[in-house]
Protein backbone atom coordinates (compact mmCIF):
# COMPACT_ATOMS: atom_id res chain seq x y z
CA UNK A 1 0.00 0.00 0.00
CA UNK A 2 1.34 3.42 -0.94
CA UNK A 3 1.77 6.24 1.53
CA UNK A 4 -1.60 7.61 0.39
CA UNK A 5 -4.86 5.76 -0.27
CA UNK A 6 -5.93 5.20 -3.91
CA UNK A 7 -7.15 8.27 -5.78
CA UNK A 8 -10.91 7.81 -5.34
CA UNK A 9 -10.54 6.75 -1.72
CA UNK A 10 -8.23 9.68 -1.09
CA UNK A 11 -10.67 12.19 -2.57
CA UNK A 12 -13.66 10.87 -0.63
CA UNK A 13 -11.74 10.53 2.60
CA UNK A 14 -10.21 13.99 2.30
CA UNK A 15 -13.65 15.45 1.60
CA UNK A 16 -14.99 13.85 4.77
CA UNK A 17 -12.12 15.22 6.84
CA UNK A 18 -12.18 18.64 5.19
CA UNK A 19 -15.78 19.04 6.32
CA UNK A 20 -14.48 18.81 9.89
CA UNK A 21 -15.96 15.43 10.71
CA UNK A 22 -15.20 14.71 14.35
CA UNK A 23 -13.06 11.80 15.42
CA UNK A 24 -16.11 9.54 15.61
CA UNK A 25 -16.98 5.83 15.52
CA UNK A 26 -18.43 4.18 12.43
CA UNK A 27 -20.71 1.15 12.26
CA UNK A 28 -19.47 -1.58 9.94
CA UNK A 29 -22.77 -3.42 9.95
CA UNK A 30 -24.72 -0.53 8.45
CA UNK A 31 -22.04 0.49 5.93
CA UNK A 32 -22.38 4.17 6.89
CA UNK A 33 -21.31 6.46 9.73
CA UNK A 34 -23.21 5.94 12.97
CA UNK A 35 -26.63 7.57 12.61
CA UNK A 36 -25.58 9.22 9.38
CA UNK A 37 -27.37 9.35 6.05
CA UNK A 38 -24.35 9.42 3.76
CA UNK A 39 -23.32 6.04 2.39
CA UNK A 40 -19.89 4.98 3.47
CA UNK A 41 -19.58 1.86 1.34
CA UNK A 42 -17.99 -1.48 2.19
CA UNK A 43 -15.30 -1.12 -0.49
CA UNK A 44 -14.28 2.33 0.73
CA UNK A 45 -14.25 1.19 4.34
CA UNK A 46 -12.14 -1.83 3.42
CA UNK A 47 -9.63 0.32 1.55
CA UNK A 48 -9.33 2.72 4.48
CA UNK A 49 -8.81 -0.17 6.88
CA UNK A 50 -6.17 -1.66 4.59
CA UNK A 51 -4.39 1.69 4.45
CA UNK A 52 -4.35 2.06 8.23
CA UNK A 53 -6.74 5.01 8.21
CA UNK A 54 -9.47 3.16 10.11
CA UNK A 55 -9.16 0.36 12.67
CA UNK A 56 -11.85 -2.33 13.21
CA UNK A 57 -13.10 -2.51 16.78
CA UNK A 58 -15.72 -5.23 17.07
CA UNK A 59 -18.49 -4.29 14.65
CA UNK A 60 -17.29 -0.69 14.44
CA UNK A 61 -14.50 1.33 12.87
CA UNK A 62 -12.39 3.77 14.85
CA UNK A 63 -9.87 6.30 13.48
CA UNK A 64 -6.35 4.94 13.08
CA UNK A 65 -3.08 6.69 13.84
CA UNK A 66 -2.85 7.95 10.25
CA UNK A 67 -6.26 9.56 10.57
CA UNK A 68 -5.36 11.23 13.87
CA UNK A 69 -2.15 12.59 12.36
CA UNK A 70 -3.98 13.81 9.26
CA UNK A 71 -6.63 15.55 11.38
CA UNK A 72 -3.95 17.21 13.48
CA UNK A 73 -2.25 18.49 10.34
CA UNK A 74 -5.57 19.67 8.92
CA UNK A 75 -6.55 21.45 12.13
CA UNK A 76 -3.10 23.06 12.30
CA UNK A 77 -3.69 24.40 8.78
CA UNK A 78 -7.12 25.72 9.79
CA UNK A 79 -5.50 27.34 12.83
CA UNK A 80 -2.90 29.10 10.71
CA UNK A 81 -5.45 30.38 8.18
CA UNK A 82 -8.08 31.54 10.65
CA UNK A 83 -5.50 33.18 12.92
CA UNK A 84 -4.17 35.07 9.92
CA UNK A 85 -7.53 36.11 8.48
CA UNK A 86 -9.88 36.49 11.45
CA UNK A 87 -9.70 38.68 14.56
CA UNK A 88 -8.40 37.20 17.79
CA UNK A 89 -11.56 37.93 19.75
CA UNK A 90 -14.32 35.66 18.47
CA UNK A 91 -15.83 35.06 21.89
CA UNK A 92 -19.30 36.38 21.07
CA UNK A 93 -19.56 34.40 17.85
CA UNK A 94 -18.31 31.27 19.60
CA UNK A 95 -20.87 31.68 22.37
CA UNK A 96 -23.76 32.13 19.94
CA UNK A 97 -22.63 29.26 17.71
CA UNK A 98 -22.37 27.01 20.76
CA UNK A 99 -25.88 27.90 21.87
CA UNK A 100 -27.19 27.30 18.36
CA UNK A 101 -25.63 23.83 18.34
CA UNK A 102 -27.38 23.07 21.63
CA UNK A 103 -30.69 24.33 20.27
CA UNK A 104 -30.22 22.41 17.02
CA UNK A 105 -29.99 19.10 18.87
CA UNK A 106 -33.78 19.06 19.20
CA UNK A 107 -34.37 19.21 15.44
CA UNK A 108 -31.13 17.92 13.91
CA UNK A 109 -31.09 14.73 11.88
CA UNK A 110 -28.57 11.94 11.42
CA UNK A 111 -25.87 13.96 9.64
CA UNK A 112 -25.95 16.65 12.31
CA UNK A 113 -25.66 13.95 14.98
CA UNK A 114 -22.35 12.86 13.45
CA UNK A 115 -20.90 16.37 13.36
CA UNK A 116 -22.19 17.58 16.72
CA UNK A 117 -20.48 18.16 19.04
CA UNK A 118 -17.57 19.11 16.80
CA UNK A 119 -14.13 17.74 17.54
CA UNK A 120 -12.31 20.49 19.48
CA UNK A 121 -8.70 19.99 20.47
CA UNK A 122 -7.47 21.57 23.70
CA UNK A 123 -5.60 24.76 22.93
CA UNK A 124 -7.01 25.32 19.44
CA UNK A 125 -7.41 29.03 18.59
CA UNK A 126 -10.89 30.56 18.45
CA UNK A 127 -10.97 30.53 14.64
CA UNK A 128 -10.73 26.74 14.47
CA UNK A 129 -13.45 26.34 17.07
CA UNK A 130 -15.75 28.73 15.22
CA UNK A 131 -15.04 27.12 11.84
CA UNK A 132 -16.00 23.68 13.13
CA UNK A 133 -19.08 24.89 15.01
CA UNK A 134 -20.34 26.60 11.87
CA UNK A 135 -19.58 23.46 9.86
CA UNK A 136 -21.71 21.41 12.26
CA UNK A 137 -24.57 23.89 11.85
CA UNK A 138 -24.28 23.41 8.09
CA UNK A 139 -25.19 19.78 8.59
CA UNK A 140 -28.33 20.75 10.46
CA UNK A 141 -29.42 22.46 7.27
CA UNK A 142 -28.35 19.43 5.25
CA UNK A 143 -30.69 17.28 7.35
CA UNK A 144 -33.45 19.86 6.93
CA UNK A 145 -33.09 19.69 3.16
CA UNK A 146 -33.12 15.89 3.16
CA UNK A 147 -36.23 15.85 5.35
CA UNK A 148 -37.97 18.34 3.06
CA UNK A 149 -37.49 16.36 -0.14
CA UNK A 150 -38.04 13.00 1.53
CA UNK A 151 -41.37 14.26 2.89
CA UNK A 152 -42.43 14.71 -0.73
CA UNK A 153 -41.44 11.18 -1.69
CA UNK A 154 -38.30 12.10 -3.64
CA UNK A 155 -35.00 10.26 -3.73
CA UNK A 156 -31.58 11.91 -3.60
CA UNK A 157 -31.16 11.41 -7.35
CA UNK A 158 -34.56 12.96 -8.02
CA UNK A 159 -33.89 16.09 -5.96
CA UNK A 160 -30.54 16.59 -7.71
CA UNK A 161 -32.27 16.38 -11.09
CA UNK A 162 -35.19 18.64 -10.10
CA UNK A 163 -34.84 22.06 -11.80
CA UNK A 164 -34.59 25.05 -9.50
CA UNK A 165 -37.39 26.93 -11.22
CA UNK A 166 -40.09 24.29 -10.70
CA UNK A 167 -42.82 24.90 -8.10
CA UNK A 168 -41.95 21.63 -6.35
CA UNK A 169 -38.29 22.58 -5.98
CA UNK A 170 -39.19 26.03 -4.71
CA UNK A 171 -41.59 24.49 -2.21
CA UNK A 172 -38.84 22.13 -1.01
CA UNK A 173 -36.38 25.00 -0.62
CA UNK A 174 -38.92 27.03 1.37
CA UNK A 175 -39.59 24.04 3.62
CA UNK A 176 -35.85 23.55 4.05
CA UNK A 177 -35.50 27.15 5.19
CA UNK A 178 -38.31 26.74 7.72
CA UNK A 179 -36.79 23.57 9.17
CA UNK A 180 -33.25 24.97 9.22
CA UNK A 181 -34.39 28.16 10.96
CA UNK A 182 -35.72 26.41 14.06
CA UNK A 183 -32.50 26.58 16.16
CA UNK A 184 -32.20 30.31 15.48
CA UNK A 185 -35.50 30.89 17.24
CA UNK A 186 -33.52 30.36 20.46
CA UNK A 187 -31.85 33.73 19.82
CA UNK A 188 -33.57 37.10 20.34
CA UNK A 189 -34.01 38.95 17.01
CA UNK A 190 -31.33 41.54 17.83
CA UNK A 191 -28.83 38.77 18.61
CA UNK A 192 -29.60 37.01 15.35
CA UNK A 193 -28.84 40.21 13.46
CA UNK A 194 -25.62 40.72 15.42
CA UNK A 195 -24.58 37.14 14.67
CA UNK A 196 -25.14 37.64 10.93
CA UNK A 197 -23.36 41.01 10.94
CA UNK A 198 -20.30 39.69 12.76
CA UNK A 199 -20.10 36.64 10.49
CA UNK A 200 -20.32 38.91 7.45
CA UNK A 201 -17.46 40.97 8.84
CA UNK A 202 -15.22 37.89 8.72
CA UNK A 203 -15.57 37.61 4.94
Amino acid sequence: MSARPPALVRVVFFAILLLAIPVAIYHLSSGRPAQATMAFGAALAGALVAGGWLVPTGDELAPGDRTAAFLDELYDLHAHITTTCWPADLSRLLDIAGRLLTAATATGGPAFAVFNPPHERPGDPPGVLLFNRLAALRYHRSDAHAAAWAARGLTAAEIVALPADTPLRQDIEADTNRRAALPYEALPPNERLRFLAELAALA
